[in-house]
């Protein structure tokens, strides 16, 4: 008999996979076919290749958010810019996968040797990495709100108190060492492992080019929103595409699936834009972010281990 924390994992797996079906299934319900065919078509071949510039900046930004904070937490070496790039992509196909952290564990695994601690540490580094990049787009989400809350409704205080959040997170890495004496002994074997911030100018550079992260969005998006409803404007999708981003960290998802979907379906549709543009451009998103991963999955099928001498 399978354990309850078997069935548990089993429940919340079948919970992701049929969350963005139900969701897609409900915007299908609402569209009209021949208008998301005619907008299927208007796609073109530079959109497209706008589009997924947009994410592949995005994961470009990421992995130098990484590679960044890999310094600023004290690793003895850092991997090269190509292997860097490499563990990133193959990070980004596995977190394709139910789950969403699979590929967080491979590569803090494949730099392990890099730190003191190894492996806890590595890992405590991909964990500020990945809450550093939350904060980012909470704080352009926030930015939204003020710049248009006709748009953004009720979310700056929910924005606000998530960046509190992810800020008292960070703060307790930060400490979490000088915890550990003082907690249990299991505990605090963990805790002393944990990453120590060694170097403040490379985690404040990276907290800036996680900005950057989520605005290659935007721009990716952008340029295919507007191509199909030339009444979208920059600000609009400055505005609007955080605001779907955010929608994408709703747990209930495979790589946010259906739930940055049916949002920016209903923020487009409050700036006038139609339901099948709207879901034209979330699934043209979508489909980069698998294009983009995929490339990592190649890499992964090619991977022959990560290169013995480090640089710098």
């Amino acid at each position: 008999m399978a354990s309850p924390k078997t069935v548990g994992s089993r429940i919340w797996l079948f919970a992701r996979v049929c969350f963005p079906v139900l969701a897609f299934w409900y915007l299908s319900r609402r569209l009209d076919a021949a208008a998301m065919r005619d907008s299927l078509s208007q796609i073109t071949v530079f959109t497209a290749l706008c589009c997924f510039f947009g994410v592949a900046g995005a994961i470009g930004s990421g992995m130098v958010r990484w590679r960044l904070l890999m310094r600023a937490y004290g690793a003895r070496s850092l991997p090269s810019w190509l292997t860097c790039t490499r563990l990133f992509l193959i990070g980004a196909f596995y977190n394709l996968l139910p789950g969403a952290v699979g590929g967080d564990l491979v590569r803090a695994y494949a730099v392990r040797d890099r730190f003191d601690a190894g492996v806890t540490q590595s890992i405590g580094v991909v964990f500020v990495e990945r809450v550093l990049g939350m904060a980012a787009l909470l704080a352009l989400t926030a930015a939204s709100a003020v710049l248009n809350p006709s748009l953004s409704g009720p979310v700056l205080i929910y924005a606000l108190l998530g960046m509190v959040g992810a800020a008292l997170i960070i703060a307790l890495v930060a400490v979490a060492r000088r915890l550990g004496p003082r907690l249990p002994a299991r505990l605090a074997q963990i805790l002393t492992r944990f990453p120590v911030l060694t170097d403040g100018g490379p985690f404040a550079l990276a907290a800036l080019v996680s900005i950057g992260t989520h605005v290659s969005i935007a721009l990716g998006g952008h340029a295919l929103i507007a191509s199909l409803s030339p009444n979208v404007t920059l600000a609009d999708s400055l505005v609007i595409f955080p605001l779907g981003t955010l929608a994408a960290y709703f747990p209930a998802t495979v790589a946010g699936a259906g739930a940055r979907d049916a949002a920016l379906v209903v923020l487009f549709e409050r700036i006038g834009v139609a339901r099948a543009d709207a879901l034209t451009t979330s699934l043209a998103l979508l489909a980069s972010n698998i294009a983009v991963a995929s490339l990592g999955g190649v890499l992964h099928a090619l991977w022959r281990g990560e290169e013995q001498t480090p640089s710098e």
